[in-house]
């Protein structure tokens, strides 16, 4: 038995893709090898933004049915301009669309959200309101430029009151369990992918310090041209058919130029692959 076999048989329960043969190319930070670890490697560090800055907008331009960018955080403000440029190129371009290009973006809310200020766990991020808003100035501003609107969807994926009354339990009475037991969790996903043909996958989040400031990140991802790109996606299906304690969704109303949120949201957004 192989160790992919292996693999297999532990995750036979949960959800799980095997793809056949992929292009796959490797982006690593800092990608420094052989040097000392200590400042002298910050140079490397300052390269790499721009090559995720060029694969992100290659990837996201291609867009023509759904665009999917799944982060742990809100792009911050400098990701948050290349990931907006992207989309105008790519919305700008004629390419006979037929439908919305349907945008999705699944973002993770950890405790640090609660640094914000504490009403930030029902409101988002700073970072993820800056998102919303940047967005909708970006549709007001070129929409008449593009060649239809897009379907954007936006959402917070986290669960953290349950867990941290849970863990403050479990440290005051270590031998009891409550019955609906859970810990905290969030989206932890970092995806980027078009139209189940090529994504960004691996381990980098969408924070310019964590490329700039030493140390700098080490970290793997992976672009890949094949059927592993759809399976990116795929996952994140799983995730969109959450319900409300996990998946906090919004939407962008083309009618009322606004962001809306609604009870009936359930199954939603439908697949155009």
């Amino acid at each position: 038995m192989s160790q992919i076999d292996n693999l297999l048989e532990k995750l036979k329960k949960y959800f799980h893709r095997l793809s056949g043969p992929n292009y796959v190319r490797l982006m690593d930070t800092p990608h420094a090898w052989g040097s000392l670890f200590d400042e002298q490697i910050m140079p490397h560090s300052f390269k790499r933004p721009q090559e995720f800055a060029v694969a992100i907008i290659e990837i996201i331009k291609k867009a023509r049915y759904r665009c999917d960018i799944s982060s742990l955080n809100s792009p911050d403000a400098d990701w948050r301009k290349i990931i907006l440029q992207a989309i105008d190129n790519g919305l700008s371009k004629k390419i006979g669309r037929t439908r919305p290009t349907q945008f999705r973006f699944p973002f993770g809310q950890s405790p640090t959200v609660f640094l914000d200020r504490l009403s930030a766990v029902e409101t988002g991020s700073f970072d993820y309101i800056a998102f919303k808003d940047e967005l909708l100035k970006l549709i007001q501003s070129r929409a008449q430029d593009w060649e239809l609107m897009p379907e954007i969807w936006i959402g917070r994926f986290f669960r953290l009151d349950e867990g941290m009354v849970n863990s403050f339990i479990k440290n005051l009475f270590p031998d009891f369990l409550p019955i609906n037991y859970t810990r905290m969790t969030w989206n932890h996903t970092k995806i980027i992918a078009v139209d189940g043909v090529e994504s960004l996958v691996g381990g980098h989040n969408v924070n310019m310090d964590l490329f700039r400031n030493y140390p700098p990140v080490h970290d793997v991802s992976v672009i890949v041209h094949g059927a592993a790109a759809l399976d990116a996606q795929c996952y994140l299906n799983e995730m969109w058919l959450c319900n409300s304690d996990l998946l906090k969704k919004e939407y962008f109303d083309v009618k009322s130029m606004s962001w809306q949120i609604s009870s009936e949201l359930q199954g939603k957004p439908e697949d155009p692959l």
